[in-house]
């Protein structure tokens, strides 16, 4: 959430995000209800910024890379025998056998969808605005 009366978000496109381009016919889509949603429903790189006065010029702006649904994590491999250094020697007293090692990383598979990207993630508000309140709260 975010206070209407003081900020709204707009969705642009990269150069209008850079150069904080207020104008209206570059904005993809607009929201100044101070409860907006954003759904990210496809992979890609998304920018918001504000339009009010000069806060876009002053960091109110967020740019968001909506990557794909599921993103398969590989394990690390496992280090080549002999390549590491051998443990030091046990203290007096304590046992001279080593603990088994661990066993190998799993792949694991990621939700990174846009589904689960951002999905009401900032009390209703659409993730732009969220960083817009923030950066008025710290900027002003």
């Amino acid at each position: 959430m975010y206070p209407k009366d003081n900020h709204t978000v707009a969705q642009v496109g990269k150069d209008d995000f850079v150069a904080c381009n207020l104008q209206g016919n570059h904005q993809f889509k607009f929201w100044n209800s101070g409860n907006d949603v954003v759904q990210l429903d496809k992979p890609g790189k998304m920018w918001f910024i504000c339009t009010k006065h000069n806060h876009c010029r002053k960091g109110m702006k967020l740019a968001i890379d909506v990557v794909d649904r599921t993103v398969v994590v590989a394990p690390s491999p496992a280090p080549l025998p002999g390549t590491a250094p051998p443990p030091p020697p046990p203290p007096f007293g304590w046992p001279s056998t080593p603990a088994p090692p661990p066993p190998p990383p799993v792949p694991l598979a990621v939700d990174t969808g846009a589904a689960a990207a951002v999905r009401n993630a900032v009390g209703a508000a659409v993730a732009a605005a969220a960083a817009a309140v923030v950066a008025a709260a710290l900027a002003f």
